[in-house]
């Protein structure tokens, strides 16, 4: 897989933060509904408890108890309606129109302010008749007949009919409750309609005292079409402004709070549930910032209850009310407002008298403030989380390309030199980066150019080889053909000595190849140990110099002492191999000096010799097989500066060559670190 779809895969970790995010938001909004819950419950105890302590409620609570009671709403009315016949007053109450039980064509609605009780009638009729003027046709004209029962149950008749479509005069008819006696009235005052005609018949509005609206009424047709038919009388129910006071000390512009009858209908209401969130901070909210948040809340967080909260109509028929009217047990619920889009948070409590619930105690308010924080805690969540995300994995992306681009760039640089079949072309170019991927370079360029160095060793050794051996197998060869041919005694020893000499050089190149391999194998399994490299220079100079009167030795070592970590005898060994190159090429009487000092961290042991200077391009000095011993000179193999560098090598030292200044000479340096007792003794400490 490639670095950069790990690093892409890996940067998936970082969902994990709007998930907590997520999680903490749908927590911190689950508590602060339960919490808004919780007020809403200590408000409706509250304001049941005041509710059942007056005497108000004792008198008009219980108003619409009776069992299948027919019943006419009367909704507050919105402003001071113009009774002109026409429906658009109305609109505002969004209340839908009653139909009269005993005839579907009739719908209604009432509604009754301080001082007037009005109605809509509205009557399905495809042929209108008025009454003609000058005429007594009243029993087959069309009109309304509004009933109404009074207290003593006496009957008050109040019939509309209409010459034509405009204001109207009704008349009234007064029936005592004992049925002797009658009155008749033919003009009625502070009664007031207007008559239009509509698109499926007509249309009646009407305005009486307020008053009025305490009886029982029973609207229906005229002409009556089955006069046998008893219309029957319904209780008329207006909101009291006595329990609307009481309400009112616990309702604010976002709390509303309700009171209805043991049948759901609605006696008072104080408050209204508005957006409460510009009363708390004065400020609008973004409607972008809205938009997006409730969207993505709506998303992603818990949806409340739909549910039919309030259709207007005067009786609250939700299923929470009607729950705890059935149960007798207080409830709560988050429902979807029919309204708006948020939600709102509801409690009912039950009015329990004698333990029978007499009406309910509804709060309710909209969780909006709720809402809003949800709606900023969320697009900042996204925000943030997306601003993460994309920053982040383009930092991942690009450090993964960075990272591809250097690691290719180690795979281009191993292609240019090497090729597939493992030969070297060229050289390769290190990093010098300080970190993994720089040390790999390293590591790759040390080791293509140790492959390079051992590979042009194998390319070079058969051409060395038999340059070496070919000079004593000539000898070899050529002393046995003149063995053969000469008959002399004296001749053939000669002969044989010559051979024996060519055979002894070839023994010696074996014998030093054999002695190569075995040091190099043997370094790989040498203990270590920490030691004075002065002190072991001082004691080989002083061999040296009781096996060598021919050569002027001198030695010259730092007054501070040099600790290395490694082996006495290879650094004796590769001191032999020095010394024995330096006597090779000094004349008799020249000086060989040995030289210790310390260079920071490192110590530099030096070897001169006077006599003959190194050629120019003797590189490969420290190669097998190397060799700038003059011809007359002892055969050599140049096997001793190889195991030099191989010496040097193991303990972590670097080995060069070269000529002294004036043709003097040359010299031979190693370069070995020292160890950290060497730098605690250089400290003092």
């Amino acid at each position: 897989m490639p670095l950069k779809l790990q690093l892409m895969l890996l940067s998936l970790v970082m969902l994990l933060v709007p998930i907590a995010g997520y999680e903490f938001i749908s927590e911190l909004e689950r508590e602060l509904r339960q919490n808004q819950q919780q007020i809403l419950r200590h408000t409706a105890t509250l304001a049941a408890n005041q509710v059942l302590q007056k005497q108000s409620w004792q008198r008009l609570g219980p108003v619409a108890v009776t069992a299948n009671e027919p019943i006419i709403y009367a909704h507050p009315v919105f402003g001071q309606p113009i009774l002109d016949g026409y429906f658009d007053d109305w609109q505002a109450m969004q209340a839908p129109k009653q139909t009269a039980a005993h005839d579907s064509d009739i719908t209604y609605l009432a509604s009754y302010s301080t001082n007037a009780f009005y109605l809509y009638i509205n009557v399905r009729d495809s042929d209108i008749y008025y009454l003609s003027p000058g005429k007594d046709d009243s029993a087959i004209a069309d009109g309304i007949l509004l009933s109404f029962q009074a207290a003593d149950n006496s009957i008050i008749d109040v019939a509309f009919r209409a010459i034509a479509p405009g204001p109207i005069t009704p008349t009234m008819t007064t029936r005592l409750a004992t049925g002797k006696k009658t009155i008749n009235t033919t003009s009625v005052e502070n009664i007031e309609g207007v008559w239009q005609e509509s698109s499926k018949g007509f249309a009646l509005e009407v305005r009486f005292p307020a008053s009025w609206a305490q009886h029982k009424l029973a609207i229906s047709r005229l002409p009556t079409a089955t006069p046998s038919v008893s219309v029957p009388h319904a209780r008329v129910i207006t909101r009291s402004g006595e329990l609307n006071q009481i309400l009112a000390p616990f309702a604010s512009k976002s709390l509303r709070l309700q009171l209805t009858d043991a049948e759901g209908w609605i006696l008072a209401e104080a408050g209204t549930t508005q957006n409460e969130q510009d009363d708390m901070t004065g400020v609008t909210p973004n409607w972008l910032t809205e938009a997006l948040g409730t969207l993505l809340r709506w998303i992603i967080l818990e949806q409340p209850t739909s549910a039919a909260v309030n259709d207007h109509s005067g009786k609250d028929n939700s299923a929470i009310t009607q729950t705890v009217i059935r149960t007798q047990k207080a409830a709560s619920g988050w429902f979807s407002a029919d309204y708006t889009r948020d939600a709102l948070s509801v409690v009912v409590q039950p009015l329990l008298n004698d333990q029978e619930v007499t009406g309910t105690i509804r709060v309710e308010q909209m969780t909006n403030v709720i809402a809003s924080l949800s709606n900023q805690s969320i697009l900042y969540l996204l925000g943030s989380s997306v601003l993460l995300f994309i920053g982040l994995s383009g930092l991942l992306i690009g450090y993964a390309s960075l990272l591809s681009f250097r690691i290719s760039g180690l795979r281009r640089q191993v292609s240019i030199s090497m090729t597939p079949d493992g030969k070297i072309i060229g050289d390769f170019s290190a990093s010098r980066s300080g970190d993994e991927i720089g040390e790999l370079s390293r590591q790759f360029a040390t080791l293509i150019s140790a492959v390079k160095g051992y590979t042009e060793y194998l390319e070079t050794f058969s051409q060395k080889l038999v340059h070496e051996i070919k000079t004593p197998v000539a000898i070899v060869s050529s002393s046995l053909d003149m063995l053969k041919q000469s008959p002399s005694a004296t001749d053939s020893n000669t002969y044989i000595d010559r051979a024996q000499e060519g055979v002894s050089r070839i023994s010696q190149i074996t014998n030093a190849l054999r002695e190569a391999t075995r040091l190099e194998k043997s370094i790989d399994n040498t203990e270590t140990t920490i030691f004075s490299l002065s002190q072991l220079i001082t004691d080989i100079f002083a061999a040296y110099q009781s096996i060598d009167s021919q050569h002027d030795l001198t030695l010259s070592i730092s007054e501070k002492p040099c600790f290395i970590n490694g082996s006495p005898e290879l650094i004796a060994q590769m001191l032999d191999k020095l010394f024995d190159n330096a006597r090779g090429h000094t004349p008799e009487g020249r000086q060989i000096r040995f030289i210790l000092k310390r260079k920071k961290s490192s110590a530099m042991l030096c070897i001169e010799n006077e006599g003959s200077e190194l050629p120019q391009n003797s590189q490969d000095i420290f190669d097998s097989f190397v060799s700038h011993r003059k011809e007359n000179q002892e055969a050599h193999m140049g096997l001793g500066l190889v195991i030099v560098r191989l010496i040097a090598g193991f303990h972590g030292g670097e080995t060069n060559a070269e000529n002294l200044p004036e043709q003097k000479g040359v010299r031979f340096w190693v370069k070995l670190p020292l160890t950290e007792c060497q730098e605690r003794v250089i400290n003092g400490n």
